[in-house]
């Protein structure tokens, strides 16, 4: 399988929606209320996320075989907003090998950076220990939406 990681383009915006929208209904929503699952969908329009891009979130989509298999942005230069790999490609690193991206464009822009954070959603929190990200906090809930806090310590 060739895995291809890129920033995502305008063009690439309605892929990046539908495959979150896709994953984030199968693996997440099923834990959140209606509060949540609304809350969490008013930032997966075309125009949101082109506007968050366009103010330098850095978005990345990953490629297998020329097909989006998994897509990560930044929000605040180190907060992991968006994370999710389609469910046919879990368990094949593309998720180590965005994140493995984004740490270097990250030390490369933002050389400053120290630590990378995140809110994890309850399934997704296995993941981000994988990855090395450290729960800072326990479980919250804000606008519906349930997350731990996490941290990732950025080695220079």
């Amino acid at each position: 399988m060739d895995i291809k990681i890129s920033k995502l383009t305008e063009n690439e915006i309605p892929d990046f929606c539908l495959l979150v929208r896709e994953v984030y209904d199968e693996f997440v929503a099923p834990d959140y209320p209606e509060e949540g699952n609304e809350h969490f969908y008013t930032f997966l329009t075309k125009e949101a996320v082109s506007k968050r891009m366009n103010d330098g979130a850095l978005t990345l989509c990953a490629r297998a075989d020329g097909i989006m298999a998994g897509v990560c942005a930044f929000r605040d230069k180190t907060h992991l907003s968006t994370f999710f790999v389609k469910k046919q490609f879990h368990g094949r690193g593309i998720g180590r090998m965005m994140f493995d991206f984004s740490l270097e464009e990250i030390k490369k822009e933002y050389p400053e950076s120290e630590v990378v954070s995140v809110f994890s959603s309850p399934f997704a929190l296995p993941v981000y220990k994988r990855l090395g990200f450290v729960q800072t906090d326990e479980r919250q809930q804000k606008d519906g939406i349930i997350f731990f806090p996490m941290e990732y310590r950025i080695v220079p």
